[in-house]
């Protein structure tokens, strides 16, 4: 029983300091981006979806990666004060998109995983408006910038190390209670 206890303990460090690496690398992203970032979970047969107020002509810029679950696949939405489609994408990995508002009002994006039955998702977004989004689209043209990018990569690499690290403590202590 001890010995258990100590390897839990063990775990539970481990598992803190990839969580911690986690919340490092967000950070780093928040402070590259001048934007705030969001990590989200999407259940299976479910959606999520945010909202901004804007003035017309201000530029706004959605970035996402989708960090885990099942094919690291997603469905996005954007839709005007209107309720009219701006833009969509079905099953991507990841993709920025830059707009500007056409009128005043709340602007909808919605992150739908209603194609998965089983898997939750994990996606981290970030919507940038104003100069931030103007900026950006400047710098990239659209596609995440090879920091953005760099930085993606290290998070997914990160959560799916604190995932496979996870899936491990639960084996083991199902072998030392079974």
């Amino acid at each position: 029983v001890y010995s258990g206890q100590v390897v839990g303990s063990l775990m539970n460090a481990m598992a803190s300091l990839a969580t911690n690496t986690l919340v490092g690398l967000l950070v780093t992203f928040l402070c590259w981006r001048s934007a705030s970032a969001v990590f989200i979970s999407i259940d299976a047969n479910a959606q999520e979806c945010f909202h901004d107020t804007v003035k017309a002509h201000t530029k706004m810029g959605l970035t996402f990666e989708v960090s885990e679950g099942g094919f690291l696949d997603i469905d996005v939405k954007i839709n005007d004060p209107r309720g009219r489609e701006i833009y969509s994408s079905n099953r991507e990995t990841n993709a920025r998109y830059v707009f500007a508002a056409e009128m005043d009002g709340v602007y909808t994006y919605c992150f739908s995983n209603k194609m998965s039955t089983m898997t939750p998702k994990t996606v981290l977004f970030n919507m940038e408006i104003g100069d931030h989004a103007a900026a950006a689209k400047k710098e990239d043209d659209c596609e995440c910038s090879p920091r953005s990018r760099s930085l993606m990569v290290t998070m997914r690499s990160v959560t799916s190390m604190a995932s496979e690290y996870r899936e491990t403590q639960m084996s083991t202590c199902d072998q030392m209670s079974g």
